[in-house]
């Protein structure tokens, strides 16, 4: 089964103050983080 998420992490603040969206995909017991070109306030 895989379970995806959209996370955004403290330690990937940039100095806007804007944070990178990543998607976050668990399948077969292994973690995978995805860079979007999308960014949160």
């Amino acid at each position: 089964m895989t379970t995806v998420s959209a996370k955004d992490y403290e330690h990937n603040k940039k100095a806007d103050g804007t944070y990178n969206v990543k998607i976050r995909v668990f399948q077969k017991g292994e973690k995978k983080l995805i860079d979007t070109p999308h960014f949160l306030s």
